[in-house]
């Protein structure tokens, strides 16, 4: 995957993104309002993956009491999974977030999600705590994070 499809998201890809986020996460999404509210108000930056079309995208968060950025949300469409498409965009979230100055990225991602903690393992993202009901009653989460 070439990297050079990676770039900042802008208000004219939130439908996209939307999209992604609802066949990403069906049962829990982001809303258009706040998608929009992400990109605009908080202190994020939002990163899509586009060849034909947005396929992906990544939105980190920023806190100013921390070293560590949040990696928020990355979704990939179906068609473009397994195919670099999310490693790409972890691998420039975490150039963005080294550029902020950031040492480090947490997450978070739901513990029964067995290829998706694999995923993040594969790049280098360790478990550092189990977060119960996370999810919902019954669904834990996992925090992971990387240290640069």
């Amino acid at each position: 995957m070439n990297r050079h499809m990676i770039r900042l998201a802008n208000l004219a890809d939130l439908d996209s993104l939307v999209i992604l986020e609802r066949d990403s996460f069906p049962d829990e999404n982001f809303s258009r309002r706040r998608m929009r509210y992400l990109m605009l108000r908080a202190k994020s930056v939002a990163l899509v993956h586009e060849e034909k079309g947005i396929h992906g995208y990544a939105l980190l968060l920023f806190r100013n009491d921390t070293d560590a950025a949040r990696l928020y949300s990355v979704c990939v469409d179906g068609s473009h999974r397994n195919k670099g498409v999310g490693k790409g965009l972890v691998d420039s979230a975490e150039q963005t977030a080294k550029r902020m100055g950031r040492k480090r990225m947490t997450l978070e991602v739901k513990e029964d999600c067995k290829v998706t903690v694999q995923f993040y393992c594969k790049l280098g993202y360790v478990p550092v705590g189990r977060l119960k009901n996370y999810y919902g009653k019954g669904v834990h989460g996992l925090r992971m994070m990387r240290h640069f």
